[in-house]
């Protein structure tokens, strides 16, 4: 099994406006969860909308600030902030703010 990574500083695909950068993937035997960097810059988001996973979903604000709904509840998140959107929870983040905002992204399951 391996227990380190190299992570490429290019970035792993474009979705909409956001770049999203995938850093250890279940075909690496990392299952069964994700873990990716996802810049949004300012006036984008989730590029779904409203919507929900069968798994947690876990993110790390590193810089900027993001808003999120979760069930109906909207929040801001300030860095250093973990967000948890539970399974089956309708759920949107997007960035109102002037600057690109950075996230890790845990989906686990």
């Amino acid at each position: 099994m391996q227990y380190l990574y190299k992570v490429d500083d290019a970035p792993d695909r474009m979705v909409r406006d956001r770049t999203v950068q995938a850093l250890l993937q279940r075909a690496e035997g990392a299952t069964p969860y994700v873990v990716a960097s996802v810049r949004t810059p300012a006036g984008g988001g989730s590029s779904e909308g409203l919507h929900t996973h069968a798994f947690e979903q876990v993110f790390y604000l590193l810089s900027g600030q993001m808003n999120v709904e979760i069930d109906g509840e909207q929040h801001q998140a300030e860095p250093g902030t973990l967000i948890l959107f539970p399974a089956g929870a309708l759920h949107r983040n997007w960035n109102a703010g002037q600057t690109e905002t950075v996230h890790l992204v845990f989906n686990l399951g």
